[in-house]
């Protein structure tokens, strides 16, 4: 059994409908947990998911925006990376993470190859 989209015939609370029932619900909820091993747990669950995942972008942006943790950072560049394509609307998020040095190089380019391969070519990065 499935969890739907929210506001869809059949739809649930959750990310993606090929995500097996209770795990997009269990994994919205733990993205805005105060725990950050919550946090971390979620997002590792996110990168597995990889494209099927791409209805958690928005959170995965928000974290990026507002979270401290340099660990739920990272795992959320590289879910966002695995989501690929997807995940446009972060690809301006990293870039400035990036130039402001708060992830590391390697992990943020690399999500960037991976959601517009063309578009990180003309991306200008310190240390690089």
């Amino acid at each position: 059994m499935c969890r739907g989209v929210p506001g869809q015939p059949g739809g649930g609370g959750g990310y993606q409908s090929s995500v097996p029932a209770g795990v997009s619900t269990r994994t919205d909820r733990g993205l805005r947990s105060d725990t950050t091993g919550i946090r971390l747990s979620a997002l590792r669950g996110l990168k597995r998911l990889g494209p099927a995942a791409k209805d958690a972008v928005p959170d995965l942006v928000r974290a990026l925006k507002t979270d401290d943790d340099i660990n739920v950072l990272h795992d959320s560049v590289e879910a966002l990376g695995a989501i690929g394509q997807d995940a446009a609307d972060a690809f301006p998020v990293i870039v400035n993470l990036l130039q402001s040095k708060k992830i590391n190089r390697k992990k943020g380019v690399d999500a960037l190859k991976r959601i517009d391969a063309e578009r990180a070519g003309t991306v200008n990065i310190p240390g690089g």
